[in-house]
C-alpha cells in the first residue's frame, strides 16, 4: 500500500511471503514519495502463518510482519487485526501512527517497534499503541523496541495486555546497548490456541464449537468471557477466540 487514503479491511490472508525473505502480508510505506500523513486504514484482517524463505540470501532468519510499515509510513491507523505465526505479527517504522485493538498471537516478536533507520532521515515517532492483545509461547518475545537513547518518544504504548507461556522477556534497545528489563511477564499460561470464525455469507449463521467436546468449555473470547456455542455471527462478522487448557 503506498497511496494516500487508502483502505485494507476485513481479509482473510494465509500462508503470504512464501518466496521472499524481508516481507509484509500487509505491507506498507511511503519511501521516495513526497511525506504527508497518508491517513490510511487497515483493520479487521485476519493473517496466519507468515514464514518467508531465506533460499538464496545471506540472511540467518526471515524479516516478515503479518502487518509491516516500512520506511516513511506515515499517519496509518492500524486496529481489530488478529496475525498469528509470522516473525514479526506487526513491525512498524511510521510515524504519527495508531496501533490499536489487535491480537497478535503466537509469532516470534509479537510487536516491534523500530526508531532509527529509516529512509529519507526521518523518524519513527509520535505514535500511539493502545489496547493490544500479545499472547507469546515458548522462546517467543512479546514486544521490541529499538531506538537511539538521544531520540524523541518514540511512542506512547498504554492499556496493552501480554499474555507470556513461558517467553522471553520483552526488550528496549537503545543504540548498540541492549537492555532486557521485565517489560511482559507472564499472566496466563493456561492459554494454548487460538482461533477464528468468519461468516462470509449474506445471512446471519449459528456456528458449532469446531473443537472436541472438553475443549469446547475452555474458549474464552478476548476480553476473558465464556462463549455460549451455537455461536451467532450476522454476516461479514468475524471473531477471534482464545483456547485455555
Amino acid at each position: 500500500m503506498f497511496g494516500k487514503g487508502a483502505r485494507i479491511e476485513n481479509n482473510v490472508i494465509e500462508d503470504a511471503c512464501m518466496q521472499l525473505a524481508d516481507c509484509g502480508a500487509i505491507y506498507t510505506s511511503g519511501a521516495r514519495k513526497q511525506r504527508g500523513v497518508y491517513n490510511a486504514l487497515v483493520t479487521g484482517n485476519l493473517i496466519s502463518h507468515v514464514p518467508g524463505n531465506i533460499d538464496g540470501t545471506a540472511e540467518k532468519a526471515a524479516l516478515t510482519a503479518g502487518i509491516y510499515l516500512d520506511d516513511e509510513s506515515s499517519g496509518i491507523e492500524v486496529r481489530d487485526n488478529f496475525v498469528e505465526h509470522a516473525q514479526r505479527g506487526i513491525f512498524s517504522k511510521a510515524d504519527f501512527s495508531s496501533i490499536s485493538g489487535n491480537t497478535l498471537f503466537s509469532n516470534e516478536r509479537g510487536l516491534m517497534l523500530y526508531g532509527p533507520g529509516t529512509r529519507g532521515g526521518t523518524r519513527s515517532d509520535a505514535n500511539v499503541v493502545l489496547d493490544n492483545i500479545v499472547v507469546s509461547l515458548g522462546g517467543q518475545m512479546p514486544a521490541l523496541v529499538s531506538a537511539w537513547p538521544e531520540d524523541a518518544p518514540l511512542v506512547d504504548v498504554l492499556q496493552n495486555r501480554f499474555v507470556s507461556h513461558n517467553a522471553l522477556p520483552a526488550e528496549v534497545w537503545l543504540g548498540t546497548k541492549k537492555l532486557a528489563p521485565p517489560i511482559a511477564k507472564g499472566q496466563a499460561p493456561s492459554i494454548t490456541g487460538a482461533l477464528s470464525l468468519v461468516n462470509t455469507s449474506d445471512s446471519p449463521r449459528a456456528y458449532s464449537c469446531p473443537l472436541a467436546l472438553p475443549a469446547c468449555a475452555k474458549v474464552k473470547r478476548l476480553d476473558g468471557t465464556s462463549v455460549v456455542w451455537p455461536l451467532q455471527l450476522e454476516p461479514g462478522q468475524a471473531v477471534v477466540l482464545l483456547k485455555g487448557k
